[in-house]
């Protein structure tokens, strides 16, 4: 079974101070035209979007530079209440050998120490269903040690009637040179 975990892009919620994404009619067959064309507006980050290292790390890779392979395979769900400690990490990967994605449910906290542990455990992508990686308050500590650690961030999936759990994900951003983000169709496909 695929799992859609994309948010609608025109309906999802923005960032604070982010650009609210637009769409246009440009043509329409229902006017006459011979075709249905239309122009889109949004920024780097709208609905379910993968941060590049570009977001927060001065001279790091954009969008285009990803690894797509960090952002296509074996991928696990999971629920820690609260917040994601060193222990939990430490838990989450000796109970899961070999994990290179991880997907928070319930948008936890992610200690700065619990994320250097998974960036120096080999995890490449980390996503939440939360707007934000980032804690509370936080200035921006857990987004440079992800992205500066040389993993993805992937941001805003819907876990609506996904178990935790083991699947396969792909959440491919589109190709854009020089952006720091990009919304992406983010899908967990059974194993």
């Amino acid at each position: 079974m695929i799992h859609d975990i994309s948010k609608e892009l025109f309906s999802a919620e923005v960032y604070p101070g982010d650009f609210v994404p637009v769409h246009e009619r440009l043509a329409s067959i229902d006017d006459g035209s011979l075709y249905n064309l239309s122009h889109i507006e949004l920024g780097s980050h709208s609905g379910t979007h993968i941060d590049a290292p570009l977001h927060f790390v001065a001279g790091g890779t954009d969008i285009s530079g990803i690894d797509l392979a960090k952002c296509y395979g074996e991928c696990l769900v999971v629920t820690i209440p609260g917040c994601v400690r060193v222990a939990d990490a430490g838990q989450l990967i000796s109970a899961n050998p070999g994990l290179k994605r991880v997907i928070f449910r319930g948008g936890p906290d992610l200690e700065p120490s619990a994320c250097r542990f998974m960036i120096d455990s080999g995890i490449v992508l980390v996503g939440t269903d939360a707007m934000s990686v980032e804690y509370e308050g936080a200035p921006k500590p857990v987004h440079d040690i992800l992205l500066g650690g040389g993993a993805v961030i992937l941001e805003s999936v819907v876990l609506d009637g996904v178990d935790d759990g083991k699947y396969i994900l792909s959440c491919l951003p589109v190709k854009m040179e020089g952006l720091d983000g990009s919304p992406v169709r983010a899908v967990l496909i059974d194993i």
